[in-house]
């Protein structure tokens, strides 16, 4: 039980990473902005509908640039996935480290959900995302560390990490 704790953890860590590079390349197209502008991308069912800023810069890297869609779907995925095997986690024993860790991921998604819609005031928004992501994966590294201490790692735990991580993204 032990093992697929520390497994279960070390998965956790490997998604977040997902997670935080995924949204680093959206944080290059998202614009923090409360301003208020009409739409004029490709979506033409908006044309000309006035809406803050930063929801006009999530429309626009969905339907203008390439892959943005398919990105934001795998932020969103990897981040309901980071959230279940969380309680996952809390469940086999590490309460310690599982609940703050899942109370971080709940204050980001919440300020992440926020950020999507363009709810001011954005930069405030962004600011507790960005804290509550980095609170979070200071925790889960914190917990991995401690765990390696007592259970070294060996060749074949990272293989099934990356076998596992593997799986998930053709999940």
């Amino acid at each position: 039980m032990e093992r697929a704790r520390q497994l279960l953890g070390d998965l956790l860590i490997a998604v977040t990473l997902v997670v935080v590079v995924v949204g680093v390349y959206l944080g290059t197209h998202y614009e923090i902005s409360d301003e208020v502008v009409p739409y004029d991308g490709a979506y033409t069912p908006l044309a000309g509908v006035m809406m803050p800023r930063a929801y006009e810069s999530v429309l626009t890297l969905s339907f203008d640039v390439s892959g943005g869609l398919l990105l934001r779907q795998l932020h969103h995925q990897y981040g309901t996935i980071l959230l279940v095997g969380l309680v996952i986690w809390a469940v086999l024993g590490r309460f310690r480290y599982a609940l703050p860790a899942f109370g971080l991921a709940l204050a980001a998604a919440f300020s992440g959900w926020q950020l999507g819609e363009g709810n001011p005031p954005v930069a405030l928004w962004f600011a507790g995302h960005l804290a509550a992501t980095l609170a979070m994966v200071t925790v889960l590294v914190v917990s991995s560390r401690r765990e390696a201490r007592e259970k070294p790692i060996s060749v074949g735990y990272v293989a099934g990490v990356l076998g596992l991580l593997v799986a998930l993204a053709i999940f």
